[in-house]
C-alpha cells in the first residue's frame, strides 16, 4: 500500500471512528436519560445535528490532518472547539423546545464526554499511526540545511521517515558520520544508493 493511500486510509479510519463513537454516545444518552422525556421526532433531529456539528468541526479544525492530529495540543483545541459548537446547538434546542430539552443537562453531558473522546481519539491515533508504512529518506546535501532537516525529522517521528544517509558532492564529506548518519557518496553515486536502499523521497538543498 502506497504512502498516499495509507494517509487517506488514516483519515477515513478517523472519520469512521468519530462517527461511531459520537453516534454511540448519543444513542446511549437517549436511552438512559432522554427516552421518557423527549419525543423521538424531536430528539432524532437534535442527534443528527449534533453529530454533523462534531464531524464538521473536527474536519474544519484539522482533525483529519495526519501531521497536525499527532500533537496533543492540537487535539485538545479541536475537541474543545467541537464541544463549544455542540453546546451552542444544545442551547438553541433548549430555547426552541423549552419543555423537552434542558441546556444544563445537555451541556454538562457534553463536557463530561470531552475527556473520554479526547483520550480515546489519542489512543486510536497512536494505534493507527503505528501501522503506517515507513518511507526511506535520502537527504541530498550534508550542509547546514541537511543537518537542520535531520533535527526536524527527529522531532516528527510520527511522519514515519527513515533517514538512510546523505548524498553530498563534497569529496571531503563522503564517508563521514553526521548527526548519526553517513554521507554515502556524491551525485554520481545517487542512482545506485537510491536503488540499493529503496529510497522513495528525500532531499535537502544547501
Amino acid at each position: 500500500m502506497g504512502r498516499n493511500t495509507s494517509v487517506l486510509s488514516f483519515k477515513v479510519q478517523h472519520a469512521f471512528f468519530d462517527f461511531v463513537l459520537i453516534s454511540g454516545v448519543l444513542v446511549v444518552y437517549f436511552l438512559v436519560f432522554m427516552g421518557k422525556s423527549v419525543q423521538p421526532e424531536r430528539f432524532i433531529p437534535y442527534c443528527l445535528l449534533i453529530l454533523l456539528s462534531w464531524l464538521c468541526s473536527i474536519y474544519y479544525f484539522g482533525g483529519y490532518d495526519y501531521q497536525r492530529i499527532q500533537k496533543l495540543s492540537h487535539n485538545f483545541r479541536l475537541v474543545s472547539a467541537s464541544c463549544l459548537v455542540a453546546m451552542v446547538i444544545s442551547t438553541i434546542f433548549t430555547v426552541v423546545y423549552p419543555g423537552s430539552f434542558d441546556a444544563l443537562t445537555l451541556n454538562a453531558s457534553t463536557l463530561a464526554f470531552v475527556p473520554l473522546f479526547y483520550l480515546l481519539r489519542l489512543f486510536f491515533t497512536k494505534t493507527v499511526s503505528s501501522r503506517m508504512p515507513v518511507k526511506n529518506v535520502l537527504i541530498y546535501g550534508a550542509g547546514w540545511a541537511g543537518l537542520e532537516l535531520i533535527d526536524e525529522l527527529r522531532e516528527r517521528d510520527y511522519l514515519k521517515f527513515r533517514v538512510i544517509g546523505f548524498i553530498d558532492d563534497d569529496p571531503g564529506k563522503v564517508g563521514k558520520l553526521l548527526k548519526g548518519y553517513r554521507v554515502l557518496g556524491g551525485y554520481n553515486e545517487l542512482k545506485d544508493v537510491v536503488e540499493e536502499r529503496e529510497v522513495e523521497i528525500g532531499r535537502a538543498h544547501v
